[in-house]
């Protein structure tokens, strides 16, 4: 067993008494170190002459509403701008009153002072964002009137990206089709054994295929790389469980697969996804300063227009819409 500490690997093999490795002395730790830390956590705060609180809400396993509350704050003495997590509450209810008067429980019992409160930073939803009764319109009226709301704009990158690919018809259409290429492999462990047994039989690197997320629309890079650099032995599997088993499913997906719109596009967003990959971690740098959002987009849509990959990538379209189509459309 490794305790990751010579002390403490001392401690536990030489043992005479207690070793105080049950899960109740373990719990226990946990608890004591949580303690320590939040004091510690919330000691600079009540000492930082401005703080600045973020919340996300979500549902656990257990589908138990949960609120998670991060602290950003001015550490006294050294000036540094530090970005801490302080709390998971869980409301019955994720409305706009309860949101709020959780979180005013939450900074009157840690003896913060709500007018320092200079900034908050929640997600675009309605009870969040909302301009009259939402979240951060109550905490102004409640907390600290002159605190700034900030919605989180990699949040709202992804959903102007989600926005745009449902207006453009082959790209929403290569996106449904994500999805069903990875339903069709995932609940199937025979199929995904051809799968892999076909990627080793072509010498192709042996990748799962990945979930597009239906809320993290740049989650979409990994599942189209993967899809990209298995074409062929995705082509080749579903052909063969049609043949072999004459899976109907297998043999709908590998048409649209095979059509020049569907490889165009995967080969384009495969080529675009991680330059929108690195605006979006810009966004939530720490360092990132909000005047500098613009100037990021302006340089990031410049590259994608003049990027000198555009003839490889057409090239590379060419080739497969070729291999697979009767009829390739010429560039």
């Amino acid at each position: 067993m490794s305790c990751g500490s010579e002390d403490l690997q001392e401690f536990v093999e030489n043992k005479k008494y207690a070793a105080y490795l049950s899960s109740t002395a373990l719990s226990n730790f946990i608890t004591a170190i949580s303690s320590w830390l939040e004091d510690k956590i919330l000691e600079e705060m009540r000492r930082s002459p401005v703080y600045a609180l973020m919340g996300d809400e979500s549902t656990d396993v257990a589908t138990k509403e949960e609120f998670a509350i991060c602290g950003r704050y001015i550490r006294p003495g050294s000036g540094e701008v530090v970005e801490a997590f302080l709390k998971i509450l869980q409301p019955k209810r994720c409305d706009a009153v309860t949101l709020t008067r959780k979180i005013e429980e939450f900074i009157d019992s840690k003896g913060l002072e709500r007018p320092k409160m200079k900034s908050m930073g929640f997600d675009g939803a309605p009870v969040m964002s909302g301009r009259h009764t939402g979240v951060q319109k109550r905490l102004r009226c409640t907390v600290s009137p002159h605190a700034n709301y900030v919605n989180c704009r990699a949040h709202s990158f992804n959903l102007a990206c989600f926005q745009a690919a449902q207006k453009v018809a082959v790209v929403k259409k290569a996106y449904s089709l994500l999805g069903q290429i990875r339903k069709l492999f995932y609940y199937s462990p025979k199929k995904a054994n051809q799968l892999q047994e076909i990627q080793s039989a072509l010498n192709h690197p042996t990748l799962k295929i990945v979930k597009p997320s239906s809320t993290r629309w740049l989650s979409h890079e990994r599942a189209i790389l993967v899809v990209r650099k298995n074409i062929v032995p995705l082509v080749a599997t579903m052909e063969h469980l049609y043949t072999n088993d004459n899976d109907v499913e297998a043999y709908g997906i590998n048409r649209h697969m095979k059509t020049y719109d569907f490889i165009a596009t995967v080969f384009m967003l495969s080529d675009v996804h991680p330059q929108l990959a690195i605006l979006n971690n810009g966004l939530q740098s720490k360092k990132m300063d909000i005047s500098q959002a613009s100037a990021a987009v302006f340089y990031i849509s410049i590259y994608i227009r003049t990027n000198n990959r555009a003839k490889l990538l057409h090239t590379c379209i060419y080739m497969y819409s070729a291999q697979f189509t009767h009829e390739p459309q010429q560039l």
